[in-house]
């Protein structure tokens, strides 16, 4: 059998490490842990930062939105934002919302308007057959002499017709 093969002399400052990564890693280690603390400040920081400058205006946005939808139109969003951005957004919903109520009350309106005129059109159409009726029943009375219930219907017809002017005038 063979006999192993005998290591290569190697001469000892080949086989450790270079002396210049040590101490390269020791002049490091304190700015490596100065920045290892204040990332453990800044980022809580950063995001307190974030939650008060960002989600709580968005959060406080979308609670009024939320009463909005469930019918408050009345609701505002009069949060004092520090970010022009936040404000703008505020004012332009505000804005958005008086012009929905506005359009909302003109189309009530419109509708009460249609409405009033369908009434008064079917009170012109049901005047003429009131006062034909009317008159054949006065022609019927008088047929039968009937003259103390012809006096009272012709001042019930009298009555109604003077209130009927006066909310034709109205």
């Amino acid at each position: 059998p063979s006999d192993p093969p005998e290591p290569a002399p190697l001469p000892l400052p080949a086989a450790l490490p270079a002396p210049t990564f040590l101490t390269t890693f020791i002049a490091v280690q304190p700015l490596l842990f100065v920045a290892s603390l204040l990332t453990v400040f800044i980022i809580p920081l950063a995001l307190w930062i974030f939650r008060r400058s960002i989600l709580q205006p968005v959060g406080r946005l979308v609670k009024t939105m939320e009463k909005i939808r469930s019918g408050n139109l009345d609701a505002r969003a009069d949060e004092p934002y520090a970010s022009t951005e936040f404000r703008q957004v505020n004012d332009t919903f505000n804005q958005m919302i008086g012009e929905i109520q506005d359009l909302k009350i003109e189309g009530y309106e419109k509708q009460l308007a249609r409405q009033k005129a369908e009434l008064q059109y079917l009170q012109f159409q049901i005047r003429p057959h009131f006062y034909l009726n009317s008159l054949k029943s006065l022609y019927g009375m008088a047929q039968n002499n009937k003259t103390r219930e012809i006096q009272q219907l012709i001042l019930a017809l009298s009555n109604h017709f003077r209130y009927s002017a006066v909310v034709l005038e109205a």
